[in-house]
């Protein structure tokens, strides 16, 4: 692996292994966005099973069942018609790759069988998804890099930049806290304001339950909100629609 060391964190894939459950299928949700390489072979192959969305940004994706669903490749035995030509965004599943000062490698927690347990290694198989990828990785980490600098710019003229040290030795010190209801309540009602957050210095001793699960309340909805039905969050019913 030719990345620097200091560029490549695989820390969240030690001593983990995963094991695909073929009668799952719930990564048949998550609706995969095409490189420009597969859009021209499903352009050709598939034209009826493809759409384009143009917002946030544009992009091409394969269809899902009415409109909604899940994949339309995927068979009523829960089988992928095409696996063997499936798309980059399927093959990578369960792994997540975010590329910022740089490339970090994670299993996705909502992939059932990284819960289960398993034979396969997720840090030899992380390792050699980056080997793969190599050039795309070393391309996009320049990107990011020269993106974090401008942000850390903008912050610092703003006032309110913190070094990763600091919020690290700042969490650090308040790490036993957050096992204690009183004190994740606190940081709930603090995250709903405007202001520039601190951490409390420690637990309150009583909690306003209905305060606490008015907010709770408020901050799920919003996360469960969508201006478009097709961008909100999926679930599947019994009938794994």
């Amino acid at each position: 692996m030719s990345l620097p060391l200091g560029d490549l964190d695989l820390s969240e894939l030690e001593g983990k292994k995963f094991t695909c459950d073929d009668r799952c299928g719930l990564c048949c949700i998550c609706q995969p966005e095409l490189l420009p390489h597969e859009v021209e072979w499903f352009t050709l192959k598939y034209p009826q099973r493809i759409i384009e969305k143009k917002r946030p940004y544009r992009r091409t994706m394969l269809a899902v069942k009415r409109g909604y669903g899940s994949c339309t490749f995927l068979n009523e035995s829960r089988r992928c018609e095409i696996y063997n030509v499936r798309p980059y965004h399927c093959r990578q599943f369960p792994f997540h790759t975010h590329i910022g000062r740089r490339v970090r490698v994670e299993l996705n927690l909502s992939c059932r069988g990284v819960w289960y347990g398993g034979t396969e290694d997720a840090m030899a198989l992380g390792k050699q998804l980056v080997c793969n990828n190599l050039d795309i990785a070393r391309n996009v980490i320049s990107e990011t890099r020269e993106i974090y600098r401008d942000f850390e710019i903008n912050c610092r003229d703003a006032g309110i930049y913190r070094s990763e040290e600091f919020l690290r030795k700042e969490m650090a010190s308040k790490i036993n806290f957050l096992s204690e209801l009183s004190y994740l309540a606190q940081i709930l009602n603090l995250s709903t304001e405007d202001e520039e957050m601190t951490l409390p210095s420690a637990p309150e001793r009583s909690i306003n339950t209905a305060e606490l699960k008015r907010t709770a309340m408020d901050l799920g909805l919003q996360s469960l909100s969508a201006e478009n039905i097709s961008g909100a969050p999926v679930y599947c019913d019994p009938e794994w629609r």
